[in-house]
């Protein structure tokens, strides 16, 4: 990259920022998988100006109050978004595909599979509906090479490519649309900000980050319409006015209308990493849910550090926000893996089961409907925990209503996340930032890996990443092997265990060295299940019949947030799937209010009945 794109420190997926290895034969495909590469730590970072954060935190605070007034929690991030995709073309080269493909891709209908719509409307539980519309192609006055500027798209002709983009669909498109980051749900209806979401451009070439096959073509990125190096003052002004509750146009200062602004975009190539004697084919979904992710809130989960001194892989292949854009062995980025059990969790889209004390359990792929289990570490007010989930590659929704992106993945078993929230709550600047995790940029939070330091005693690296992948083989290979995004061993399978460990390799204690007191012992995944024991250390009790311990002593989990909050959210597996489909498409089933209101399978010896009782998380 060269220096004047570093001093532009964009924000890029890592599943876009990538230097691929060309074999020597005449194959142009990668001989090893994209191995992550930023474009340095931002010393100024950008805070978006989309407007999700702000729903975010409004349902977080009543999630918050629910325990104190009685009332059931609020969900979390809901409804429909809708967003506008541009595909720009140069005079010299036009648009390989029709944008009627595009747009198939990205929102096709309830039939198609493996869109970004189907995406977030299963990493969400049924909550987010997101489609969009896409215009174009717009091919502008000038060549590729002028608005790649020597610096993959920099300065003032790439700010000339977003505002002819912006005016040719300006003249398509009502702005206001795409502006519905209020509570009420309806777009342009007084409670949003008045700046569109999220905009997305297409250009028709490979992306600059294929840098040997493509070394100026535009870098893909997530970026400021305002950047000072574009030459514009300020936001995009749209023709398209504000309006209120009431329909009415909402009036600045001098009496005169309020405009949509457009603030925040992203820019993806329209083509695929090529494969040698194919023709051309369009590009996959994978960079859009990554970005798209960005415009819900959540960071890079991977290292942003520039080459050479990049010294990790975050969390390599087992989240979208990190290498997981390309799938689960970094060559699928049509099936882009599913988010980690954090950015669930902020995003309000799982089922957390806080784990108190000895009980055995049933866990079920957390593609099925989120179900995540939480240890908090003592002494941390809670900033600091554990979240464990069932990654299955091998499960199939009998409904066929949701996807496994799993389905690439290295192997199956229990991953289990070590999360310090208390990560990103300084500013680089040093200010305090008390919002974070609902902080709305993207400031490097998993740049530190986590090691453990010294030899006698063994402590923590004082800098550590927000979310660590605990790996079941002891080696660290995320954290220590930059590009190879993980392998089946980093998870917990059949025969082996998870608990306290002096050496901090693969343990259960906290980044301050207090132990959780917790073990997970017994895993077995026969059938596609996964049953596990998890007790107070040392565990209490002698073994059942089957080798299962019975606890000496048994507390019922509690339910920490839960989504969906709606009917739906109670019922049996193989009735969740039906019902939420039938929502998705408008209709209501009148069978919600007779579900069964015990969805989680959870086997707690001695207890009789499980209460859920929603708390603060």
């Amino acid at each position: 990259m060269t220096d004047q794109m570093n001093k532009r420190k964009f924000r890029c997926p890592l599943g876009i920022m990538v230097a691929l290895t060309v074999a020597a034969s005449p194959s142009l495909s990668p001989a090893n998988p994209p191995v992550p590469e930023s474009d340095g730590p931002r010393s100024n970072p950008f805070i978006p100006h989309a407007g999700y954060i702000r729903g975010q935190k409004q349902a977080r605070i009543q999630r918050q109050a629910a325990p104190l007034t009685g009332a059931p929690p609020a969900g979390g991030l809901r409804g429909t978004r809708k967003l506008p995709v541009i595909c720009v073309d140069f005079q010299n080269v036009p648009g390989p595909f029709p944008s009627e493909e595009y747009q198939e891709m990205l929102f096709g209908s309830i039939n198609d599979r493996k869109t970004m719509t189907q995406y977030y409307r299963d990493m969400s539980n049924g909550m987010l509906n997101v489609t969009g519309k896409v215009t174009g192609w717009h091919r502008l006055p000038q060549n590729d090479s002028y608005y790649e500027n020597g610096g993959n798209g920099v300065g003032t002709p790439f700010g000339e490519l977003l505002q002819f983009g912006l005016e040719k669909a300006d003249a398509e498109l009502d702005f206001g649309e795409f502006d519905n980051d209020g509570l009420d749900g309806v777009p342009n209806s007084g409670d949003d900000d008045g700046k569109v979401d999220t905009v997305m451009f297409v250009h028709p070439e490979l992306g600059g980050e294929f840098r040997s096959l493509t070394p100026h073509n535009i870098w893909s990125h997530s970026w400021h319409y305002s950047e000072p190096t574009y030459g514009h003052n300020g936001p995009f002004i749209t023709k398209d006015v504000r309006r209120g509750a009431t329909g009415n146009p909402l009036l600045g200062a001098n009496g005169a209308p309020l405009h949509i602004v457009v603030e925040d975009y992203v820019i993806q190539p329209g083509l695929d990493e090529p494969k040698a004697g194919q023709p051309p084919t369009i590009v996959k979904i994978g960079v859009f849910c990554h970005e798209f992710g960005h415009a819900l809130g959540l960071p890079d989960l991977y290292d942003r550090t520039p080459k050479p001194k990049a010294d990790s892989d975050g969390i390599g292949h087992w989240c979208l926000m990190a290498a997981g854009s390309y799938g689960g062995n970094g060559q699928r980025p049509g099936t882009p893996s599913e988010m980690s059990a954090w950015c669930k969790q902020y995003l309000g889209w799982a089922t957390i089961v806080n784990l108190e004390g000895n009980s055995v359990l049933d866990l079920e792929a957390v593609a099925e409907r989120n179900l995540i289990y939480r240890i908090n570490v003592p002494g941390t007010d809670n900033s600091e925990y554990y979240l464990v989930e069932y990654r299955n590659a091998a499960w199939k929704d009998p409904a066929d209503f949701r996807i496994n992106w799993d389905e690439h993945l290295h192997g199956s078993g229990l991953a289990i996340w070590h999360i310090d929230d208390r990560v990103g709550t300084k500013l680089p600047s040093g200010g305090n930032n008390s919002n974070w995790p609902f902080a709305g940029f993207d400031a490097g939070q998993n740049d530190s890996p986590s090691l453990p330091l010294g030899t006698s005693p063994v402590t923590w690296r004082k800098k550590h990443s927000l979310v660590s992948l605990m790996q079941a083989d002891r080696r660290l290979d995320l954290e220590k092997r930059p590009g190879g995004g993980g392998d089946a061993d980093d998870i917990l399978a059949s025969d082996s265990e998870w608990g306290d460990d002096p050496q901090f390799l693969f343990g259960s204690r906290g980044y301050s060295n207090n132990s959780t007191g917790f073990q997970i012992t017994d895993v077995d995944l026969a059938n596609l299940t996964c049953r596990i024991i998890v007790a107070n250390h040392p565990i209490a009790g002698s073994p059942a019949p089957g080798g299962i311990v019975a606890p000496a002593q048994a507390t019922a989990p509690t339910v920490a947030s839960a989504s969906p909050t709606g009917p739906e959210s109670r019922l049996p597996r193989a009735r969740f799937f039906n019902t939420a489909k039938q929502k998705v498409l408008g209709k209501i089933n009148n069978a919600f209010s007779k579900a069964n209101p015990n969805r989680l399978r959870t086997k707690l010896a001695g207890i009789q009945k499980t209460k859920a009782t929603p708390v603060s998380g």
